[in-house]
């Protein structure tokens, strides 16, 4: 198994279409690597994926060496499936505290997903979202 990073799309292996944010959002909690060809992305696409990457510059710290937590693994239920997880800094004064993820695969209409309960937060603190 590989380590999430952002590729080209259609994905070579699985010919799957996802958005750029969402490969972003994936590879955020791994690698973060690109295997894409840069020069074939849009001119949109090369902005947003400099966004994207000025972004992991200011949350890698907290993901890569904060304290993961699995927070749903993944939930299933009928047609539904949704994962979420979180990192929490060592660094009480770390400018990001947390990253939450939640990614969801498939979602019913009429069906709730069930409470997300962050951990590793003190409770005494108030947190921007």
């Amino acid at each position: 198994s590989g380590s999430p990073h952002i590729t080209a799309v259609p994905n070579h292996q699985t010919q799957r279409i996802t958005s750029l944010k969402a490969r972003f959002l994936v590879s955020l909690f791994g690698t973060f690597g690109l295997e894409l060809d840069v020069r074939k992305l849009s001119p949109h696409e090369a902005a947003e994926l400099r966004e994207y990457i000025s972004m992991f510059k200011v949350l890698a710290p907290t993901v890569m060496g904060g304290k993961f937590y699995r927070l749903w693994s993944p939930v299933k239920s009928s047609d539904q499936q949704a994962y979420a997880w979180m990192c929490v800094s060592k660094d009480p004064h770390s400018s990001v505290r947390a990253v939450v993820m939640v990614l969801l695969s498939r979602l019913e209409i009429g069906r709730y997903l069930p409470e997300l309960h962050l951990r590793g937060l003190e409770e005494d603190e108030q947190y921007v979202l």
